[in-house]
């Protein structure tokens, strides 16, 4: 898989999943096997979600 979709998974465990981050990145390569499009999806709402933590930081 591609080291930024690794990352990203990461992050979406960081700020999703926290008290499960290990069973989080297993279930995020599930949905990255079974569909692409969904896990493009979280991809984007996740961007979107990060982006806007940022913009209120700065």
């Amino acid at each position: 898989m591609h080291i930024l979709y690794i990352t990203k998974l990461r992050i979406i465990c960081k700020f999703f999943f926290t008290k499960e981050n290990i069973n989080c990145e297993k279930k995020a390569y599930f949905i990255f096997e079974e569909n692409i499009y969904s896990f493009l999806t979280i991809m984007n709402i996740t961007n979107y979600y990060i982006q806007n933590k940022l913009n209120k930081l700065s």
